[in-house]
């Protein structure tokens, strides 16, 4: 393995280096320093690499381009790539910043995200902050796993996963999207744990799962630990919801659970839709929610599967 450091501020030398110059395996420094990209464009990640700065003092701009920040490849094998202490930044409100982290796989055959780490990066103005799209799953045992980050002011969504296996989203803060904060799709083996998701779906979204600061669907066997849900701060808050849930199952032996010191502050706490069933609960505080509204779920879902249900009204304090 080579170590690989780059010149302070020199984003085109960066853009070198992860692209062409370091080969599987090597490490990339990115110092303190600004690095503006708005006449570069992406950042393509092909190969195994380690990519770390110095947290928000590694700043990277792409302003109002029409531009993803790094781009994951998805016509290959992607293993082992680890992508820690960086600041990535866009212009918020232009149409035209896509992602700042973006993968989508292109549907060949081999073709696989595997062991993604994202760690205390900051996102700021994108489209989503993450948006990571695989293929229906397959058993071959991706992680990705993002942990420690911020992501802010994004247009639509905060971290937007679809057809991934084994996703974790840990003590992560994610607060005024457009959207969702969070948004799974048609993944396994979720695990969202000590996670802050609060101020999101700015845009005042009116169908079930746009309403939602975390939005699941189609997802199986998920867990959601220490979590906080707050949508208060953002306006029209009288219709959100913390949690919507949808078209998930977990089977009689669980596999979905939202657990104990699973904290929600909202109007409206876990919502259902779409028969969900097999869904495990426990312990979950509630602040400003109707004892009515902290549990509601339409007549597809199956109350019967739903195990160990409590709740308690009680002042929950915000972060």
């Amino acid at each position: 393995m080579s170590e690989h450091v780059v010149a302070s501020g020199d984003a085109a030398g960066l853009k070198t280096v992860i692209e062409t110059t370091a080969v599987a395996g090597d490490k990339v420094i990115v110092p303190r320093g600004a690095y503006d990209f708005s006449g570069i464009g992406k950042v393509t990640v092909n190969k195994e690499l380690e990519i770390e700065g110095e947290g928000r003092l590694s700043t990277m701009s792409w302003g109002a381009a029409a531009s993803h920040g790094f781009e994951l490849a998805g016509n290959v094998l992607l293993e082992n790539v680890k992508i820690r202490r960086l600041a990535f930044t866009a212009t918020f409100g232009s149409s035209n910043p896509l992602d700042g982290i973006s993968y989508l796989n292109d549907g060949g055959g081999g073709h696989l995200l595997r062991h993604l780490v994202v760690e205390e990066c900051l996102f700021s103005g994108w489209r989503n902050g993450l948006q990571l799209v695989g293929t229906t799953p397959n058993g071959l045992g991706q992680l990705v796993s993002v942990r420690g980050c911020e992501v802010v002011s994004s247009r639509v969504r905060g971290v937007r996963a679809e057809q991934l296996t084994l996703v974790h989203l840990d003590d992560c803060q994610v607060t005024s999207a457009g959207q969702n904060g969070v948004y799974f799709n048609e993944c396994q083996g979720v695990k969202l744990t000590g996670n802050r998701v609060a101020g999101n779906n700015t845009l005042n979204g009116t169908t079930e799962l746009g309403d939602a600061q975390v939005a699941l669907a189609g997802c199986d066997a998920f867990a959601i630990f220490a979590h906080i849900c707050d949508a208060m701060p953002s306006a029209g808050s009288a219709t959100k919801k913390a949690i919507v849930i949808s078209d998930c199952k977990g089977g009689e032996t669980g596999g979905i659970t939202i657990a104990p010191a699973a904290f929600f502050s909202d109007n409206y706490g876990v919502r259902l839709i779409n028969g969900c069933t097999g869904i495990r609960m426990g312990a979950m505080g509630f602040t400003n929610i109707l004892v009515t509204n902290s549990l509601t779920f339409d007549p597809t879902c199956a109350p019967a599967l739903l195990h160990a249900w409590t709740v308690s009204q009680h002042a929950v304090p915000r972060a």
